[in-house]
């Protein structure tokens, strides 16, 4: 199965064109106590759900998108290479970004990297060719956390 181009830069509407019905963002928010990672964090819908306390770095490979994103800072960054020490955040996210990259285990395996010891990775995506069809990582209906052991 094919990659799904980002086109953020190019056609810059089309993540406004739909809306998801349940937001993993409403979800995963509360979950954050910091220092977080939002990792394709496009216009910055998580961060504008999280407590002033909480403190957030965005980073996204669409300066489209950064341009649209009045939360800072801000890191212009792919995911399958982030320029960030190891270790430095106690949470990691990843929310609808996964179908971007050819092997989406090499963006895991970096956010695996900044992660703290004992820190929490959150991830949701959708399939490659319809991203309209959900496909969270869930296991009987409840968002799984996966924590860095």
């Amino acid at each position: 199965m094919a990659v799904l181009p980002p086109d953020y830069d190019s056609d810059s509407e089309r993540w406004t064109a739909w809306t998801s019905p349940f937001d993993v963002h409403e979800v995963v928010a509360p979950e954050l106590g910091g220092p977080v990672l939002d990792v394709g964090c496009g216009e910055g819908r998580l961060a504008s759900l999280l407590d002033s306390s909480v403190a957030w770095t965005g980073v996204d490979s669409s300066p489209t998108q950064l341009r649209a994103n009045s939360y800072r800072p801000l890191v212009l960054a792919d995911m399958r290479a982030l320029p960030f020490r190891g270790g430095v955040f106690a949470e990691v996210t990843l929310l609808w970004c996964l179908y971007h990259v050819e092997d989406p285990a090499t963006a895991l395996r970096e956010a695996n990297r900044v992660l703290r010891r004992g820190g929490r990775c959150y991830a949701c995506t959708s399939a490659r060719d319809n991203d309209r069809l959900p496909l969270w990582l869930t296991k009987r209906g409840v968002l799984v956390r996966a924590t860095k052991s």
